[in-house]
């Protein structure tokens, strides 16, 4: 009897014994999880990469096929510049009234930055600076305005996109979800954040960047990037600093069409 007691004692674990395998697996835990963490942002990024390296070949293959640039008529002529003026060169879809993906409107950032032309219609709908007027057309897709009416839509009868060529392939998801576009035609990134555009609808084959040219001990400069279109996600933290470099600390986490 002796023995076979020993025997059992021996063959199972003690409480000492759980809780070192316990505290062993937490450790384990502890140093994966950032780095399974950093993997996630990593591949979040590479897939943001693509998609606004996409949104511009979209956009160069409708201008291709229809001699301008995918925005609606009277965005093209509430435009109304001749030449490039200093202040407002050229027209920005980014985030105002743009709720992220946990529903929260965002700080005012990109799409109220001095030096573009926002895009809100002649019509005072209150359509606002998002991406849902140029995916609509990119997508051969009518998507009617933040207040709904029907005669104010986007891409009315793809009256922009007659051919109804599909440029860019997404998926639809849920209101203000990530890795789509949402039911509002907004475009969002792996993180939930709008798709900030900026077109060149004064034609001089150049787009100003949201970020200026800065250098030690010069003032911020205009930076310009050559093409018809400038695409960014604002990464993981869904914000940038428009009063610094591109690649200051700040932005670092921004993904861009044009790097």
């Amino acid at each position: 009897m002796k023995t076979r007691t020993n025997a059992r004692r021996h063959g199972a674990f003690t409480l000492i014994e759980l809780l070192v395998v316990i505290a062993i697996i937490g450790i384990l835990a502890a140093m994966l999880l950032p780095a399974i963490a950093s993997a996630t942002t990593k591949a979040k990024s590479a897939k943001a990469k693509v998609e606004v390296t996409g949104i511009v070949g979209a956009i160069n293959s409708y201008q291709a096929d229809y001699s301008r640039l995918p925005a609606t008529k009277r965005t093209r002529d509430a435009h109304g510049l001749t030449g490039r003026p200093a202040g407002a060169p050229d027209w920005i879809f980014g985030n105002a009234n743009t709720p992220d993906a946990k529903g929260v409107l965002p700080t005012p950032t990109v799409a109220t930055k001095t030096g573009y032309q926002l895009v809100r219609d002649q019509g005072n709908s209150g359509r606002e600076a998002n991406n849902s007027e140029v995916i609509a057309i990119l997508t051969a897709q009518s998507v009617a305005d933040v207040q709904g009416g029907v005669t104010d839509a986007v891409n009315l009868n793809n009256n922009q996109n007659p051919k109804r060529t599909v440029y860019l392939a997404t998926k639809t998801v849920g209101r203000n979800q990530p890795n789509g576009v949402d039911d509002l035609g907004v475009y969002r990134d792996p993180w939930g954040h709008p798709y900030i555009v900026v077109l060149d609808l004064d034609y001089d084959s150049r787009v100003l960047s949201p970020f200026p040219l800065v250098a030690p001990g010069r003032p911020a400069q205009p930076r310009f990037i050559p093409g018809n279109a400038l695409v960014m996600s604002l990464g993981p933290d869904g914000k940038a600093d428009l009063t610094a470099d591109q690649d200051h600390p700040n932005n670092r986490d921004n993904i861009y069409s044009w790097k």
